[in-house]
């Protein structure tokens, strides 16, 4: 034994095994945190695109000003891009409520919120791959690895699927 682990207390290894525990715990709990208010104000950014449009009647031309600004207002940001802008209003249009399915979005990562929103467009589909992630990922990855523009996939009432694509008109 060194001189450094000598002159440590009996229990020193099993308190550093805790404040390891709960500073990882801290840090799951602050990107959560993060990541729901991201989705917030994400949500919120395209209801209020969504409003303004509706009310003034303007277009894509002044989403991409509106990216410009925000980006040369926040250089460091990513996120603030103009497809990114319309994918936010097309959340807010989505997903009224903030709610996919049962689920909340403010708890799933954006990349994941706009994978379900533009691949699957019927609600039973994006609920029902809201709750098995970890089984559709692959599909989806799939589906724009091979840019198939629409598919459908036909769910069983057990975990199986089978994805068929449709009719390109």
């Amino acid at each position: 034994m060194n001189d450094r682990q000598s002159m440590l207390p009996a229990d020193y290894a099993q308190w550093l095994t805790v404040l390891k525990q709960r500073i990882a715990g801290a840090r799951q709990r602050a990107v959560l945190s993060a990541n729901a208010e991201q989705i917030r104000l994400y949500h919120d950014i395209g209801r209020e695109i969504l409003d303004r449009q509706t009310r003034q009647g303007w277009g894509t031309k002044v989403i991409n000003r509106l990216a410009d600004d925000l980006r040369e207002a926040f250089p460091e940001m990513k996120g603030l891009s103009a497809s990114n802008l319309k994918y936010m209003r097309y959340f807010a249009q989505e997903c009224p409520d903030r709610q996919i399915g049962q689920q909340s979005a403010d708890q799933l990562p954006w990349f994941h919120i706009v994978t379900i929103l533009t691949k699957l467009s019927e609600a039973a589909l994006r609920e029902w791959y809201n709750a098995k992630p970890d089984v559709c990922e692959s599909v989806l990855e799939f589906a724009k690895a091979y840019q198939i523009p629409a598919f459908r996939m036909q769910i069983s009432s057990s975990t199986s699927f089978a994805m068929e694509r449709e009719p390109i008109s």
